[in-house]
């Protein structure tokens, strides 16, 4: 939401003064708002520019490798790699 709200106000500064303002202000204090790309280009390790879709992606990419990492559910993510494995019958052998 903060990248969105950046963005937005990014993007219509120089049409809106009372935008601009707001934005000169954020950068003058150094807030969250001002700061977000970066925090969020350092948490997800993100090489290209800072998007809805790429932080969408990233954020997707981190979830799924946590979810990875749990003893049960990595059956299943290797299981799910052979085509011989259903996966909507999964629930039966992962007991």
């Amino acid at each position: 939401m903060l990248l969105q709200l950046f963005d937005c106000l990014e993007k219509s500064k120089e049409i809106s003064t009372r935008r601009a303002a707001i934005l000169k202000v954020e950068n003058n204090n150094k807030t969250h708002l001002v700061l977000i790309k970066g925090f969020l280009k350092v948490k997800y390790r993100l090489v290209e520019e800072v998007t809805k879709k790429s932080l969408e992606e990233a954020q997707l990419a981190k979830l799924y490798n946590e979810i990875e990492k749990r003893r049960l559910h990595s059956k299943l993510y290797n299981a799910r790699k052979n085509e011989l494995v259903s996966v909507s019958d999964s629930s039966r052998w992962l007991k």
